[in-house]
């Protein structure tokens, strides 16, 4: 595996840790009884009976309660379905607490901090004048310095 499969694969997963913990994310569980049937982590989790045929009816298929359901078909009322559903979620802004500070500012800090901005940010009356060498004339020549130093082929 070369280096730059490497850094991909790091960059990777860093960028799915960052995404997971600033987010968060659930899991659904679904129970039969007491048994753990399935887990789906971005979803509903599907019940025992799509698992087992999805196209069928929904009841539960857990073999008590359907003993329970043909026992009593008299009744209006059938007892509590054995399955559910439990969702654990997890956020990471529940874990965080917001902590407010009252920050006050003595008179001494107030004062440092006008003389600073007014000394370095407030520009003085000597520095908005035109400055001194744009009125500067340079000195006459008194030779042809450029003839002087040229050298001719004759």
């Amino acid at each position: 595996m070369n280096n730059s499969n490497t850094y991909r694969i790091i960059a990777f997963s860093l960028a799915i840790l960052m995404f997971s913990t600033s987010v968060g994310f659930a899991i659904d569980m679904h129970y039969c009884g007491d048994h753990l049937k399935s887990v789906n982590f971005f979803g509903k989790a599907k019940d025992c009976l799509e698992l087992a045929n999805p196209k069928a009816e929904k009841k539960c298929s857990h073999p008590h309660h359907q003993e329970e359901k043909t026992q009593n078909k008299a009744h209006s009322l059938d007892k509590k379905d054995c399955c559910n559903n439990k969702v654990i979620q997890f956020q990471a802004d529940q874990d965080q607490e917001l902590q407010i500070v009252d920050y006050s500012i003595s008179q001494p800090l107030q004062q440092f901090v006008v003389a600073l901005v007014f000394t370095f940010f407030n520009p003085s009356p000597i520095e908005r004048k035109k400055p001194s060498f744009a009125l500067y004339k340079p000195p006459l020549l008194l030779r042809d310095i450029p003839v002087l130093v040229q050298s001719f082929r004759l």
